[in-house]
């Protein structure tokens, strides 16, 4: 491939990936402005197009590498794991509570080291942050297919070695297309 071709299919690729990137984006900034007037939407359109400009090479090496992109968070596996969180997150704060609000609270620290097969370090990453959002549990470390877990008693250190949240995170991974 000569290396006039190779410029031609990332310019490609970045055209591709910049559109649905400012779309996004200004979807984005609507949504989080609360207006929709003619200013509003000019600053976030112009806001929207410099992003995607300046990270549209960040934009087209990911597309190559398979990484989810942010309009990936809309797929029906992303969309069904929130719920799946939030429930996790709402009984962890159960737990939580009846460990702060007891008389002699039931806590022992520990550390755990979880392995993942996750694939992907952008779902890695998710995996982490998860576990970071269930009270009670924070990721300390994410080096390579290991994470290294501080939970606050057993049963959540034991909740975490489940791997119960990883394999909600599973079809995410698999509807990551190339």
């Amino acid at each position: 491939m000569t290396k006039g071709k190779r410029h031609a299919s990332t310019d490609k690729g970045s055209v591709r990936g910049f559109l649905p990137m400012v779309l996004s984006l200004l979807a984005f900034w609507l949504l989080v402005s609360g207006s929709v007037d003619g200013e509003h939407l000019l600053v976030g359109f112009l806001a929207a197009l410099l992003i995607a400009f300046f990270w549209r090479e960040v934009l087209v090496h990911a597309r190559n590498r398979h990484d989810l992109l942010p309009w990936d968070l809309l797929r029906p596996s992303a969309l069904r794991f929130l719920p799946f969180l939030a429930m996790e997150v709402f009984k962890a704060n159960l737990v939580m509570a009846r460990i702060v609000l007891s008389r002699r609270p039931a806590l022992s620290c520990e550390f755990v080291v979880v392995p993942t097969a996750l694939e992907r370090d952008l779902v890695k990453v998710a995996l982490a942050n998860c576990i970071t959002l269930t009270p009670g549990t924070i990721t300390v470390d994410l080096e390579g297919d290991r994470l290294t877990v501080h939970a606050i008693t057993r049963e959540a250190a034991r909740g975490v070695e489940d791997r119960v949240i990883e394999e909600h995170l599973r079809p995410l991974e698999r509807g990551v297309r190339g």
